[in-house]
Parts: C-alpha cells; structure tokens; sequence
C-alpha cells in the first residue's frame, strides 16, 4: 500500500510505500546541492519513485526533467506522484535498465545528470529484506561502472555530472572519473554518514572540453 507524504515545497506529495524502503537524507541532500537548471536539459539516473525530480521541479530548479528507473513499482508511484502533482507534461518517466542505456535515450542529449546510485557492491554485507531497500543501498542492477557509462553517454560535451555515494570510495570514483571521460570539479562530505557528493564535467576523449 503506498500513501503520499509531503515534499515540503510548494504543496507537492510524493506517494512511496508505506512500509519498506522510502528516499530519505541523500535524495534531500542531492537536490539541495544542485544548482537551477531551468534552461537545461536534465536526467536523474536510479531515480526510485521520483523525489529528487519531484523536488527540482517542486522548487522550480528545473522546468522538465526525465527520470530513469529499473524497478516497476517505483515507476508505479514516480508517475503517480507526477499526476497527483499535476507534473505529467513536465516528467519523462522511463522504465529501463541504465545498463542499456543506447535502448533508452539518445547519446549526448543532455546538460545534467544527477544520480543517487547504491552505495555497496554485492558481497560486501548482508542484504536487506526488503527487496527495494536492498536494490537501493546494493549494486543488485547497476554498478558504479554502470552509472558513470550511462552518464558518460548521455552527457554532451562540457555537460555536469552531480552524483552523491560512499566518502569510503572516493579514491575508487575519482580513478573511474577519468576512466569515463570525467573532470572531477568538487566532493563534499554530507556529515557523519558515509555520504558525500562528487560533482564532474564530461570532457572530450582528448581531455579538454
């Protein structure tokens, strides 16, 4: 059963389960850390049932934004909470793996990226039960390899990566920046969990922009 709960902005609910997994914190911090993009062209990647979109188009940060998302229920209830919000006409709600991307969204189509991936890699602790909660904190459908391919594909030339993960893994990230074609150009920690935002340019293969 999912229920609405406000976004605290503008009047706008997102509707999420009522037991399970639910954004919290990190989708609050992502969207606070990203700057207005009403001019640009704008995909959230592991987008769940739309909060940080919800938000950004809440604020007004954003005019239009697409979402991306392999998990049908959260679909179900991104597309609810865009109708419920009367966003319909503002949302491009995709229901793909990122993995395949190409099958999805044109190369190069976009100005901004902005994702909320899971943090751990399969085997590196004990899954949660609920099968959202575990795909959410778990790379069960995508790696961090994953998420920087598909960002690196659908970013222009020049074009901004904004991406919250693992302070622990910041080492790992910055290396596979470069191996996807990415200028890391911040990271901050969020406090005194793990998480913290990695924001990057997408460069040309012969590294300048």
């Amino acid at each position: 059963m999912d229920r609405p709960e406000d976004l605290m902005i503008n009047g706008y609910m997102i509707w999420q389960e009522r037991t399970g997994f639910r954004s919290g914190n990190e989708a609050v911090r992502l969207y606070e850390a990203i700057p207005p993009q009403r001019d640009k062209r704008i995909v959230e990647l592991c987008a769940g049932s739309g909060a940080v979109a919800l938000m950004l188009l809440a604020s007004g940060k954003a005019r239009r934004i697409t979402t991306v998302e392999i998990r049908e229920n959260a679909v179900a209830l991104c597309r609810k909470s865009a109708r419920e919000n009367g966003c319909e006409d503002r949302m491009d709600i995709r229901c793909g793996d990122l993995r395949k991307i190409s099958d999805i969204l044109f190369k190069e189509s976009f100005d901004t990226v902005v994702v909320n991936p899971p943090f751990y890699p399969v085997g590196s602790g004990i899954l949660p039960k609920d099968p959202d909660a575990a795909a959410s904190k778990y790379e069960l459908y995508c790696t961090l390899d994953d998420v920087l391919a598909a960002a690196a594909h659908l970013l222009c030339e020049g074009g901004m990566l904004y991406m919250i993960h693992d302070v622990r893994r910041r080492k790992e990230i910055l290396q596979k920046f470069q191996k996807y074609n990415f200028i890391p150009t911040d990271h901050k920690h969020c406090g005194a969990d793990p998480a913290a935002l990695f924001t990057a340019r997408k460069i040309s293969k012969e590294g300048s922009l």
